[in-house]
């Protein structure tokens, strides 16, 4: 019960420190005048869907954080790095999937602007 415990806590607190990374990164894309108002939308889908899968894998590896039998290896610091590799590579992926929401948006824009079409900013 305490291994679990213990992964729980330090993957949720992976988790919520990659997240609060992620916002950093879309309060920052927010400031561009061309992609700012994608990018609130584009960020806040992004955490929401990077939180609720990295909440599961971390529920997922504390479950059997219990039950691994690895020798002498401490089952919990091959739990919590199995959940920090997940994390890594879920936030790699959620930066690129925001990135190229702003990058669409930002493509949007100019080819509105090469027909001679006029945005109108909020």
């Amino acid at each position: 019960m305490m291994l679990t415990l213990i992964t729980l806590a330090f993957g949720c607190a992976l988790v919520l420190a990659l997240s609060a990374l992620l916002l950093e990164l879309g309060k920052e894309c927010r400031r561009c005048p061309i992609t700012g108002p994608s990018a609130g939308a584009a960020t806040l889908g992004v955490i929401g869907a990077f939180g609720s899968m990295g909440i599961g894998v971390v529920a997922l590896f504390a479950a059997f954080a219990g039950e691994l039998m690895l020798g002498s290896l401490p089952t919990s610091l091959v739990a919590i790095g199995g959940a920090a590799v997940t994390l890594g590579i879920g936030f790699s992926i959620a930066a690129t999937t925001l990135r190229d929401a702003l990058t669409r948006a930002r493509r949007e824009v100019r080819e509105d602007e090469a027909a001679g079409l006029h945005r109108v900013a909020a």
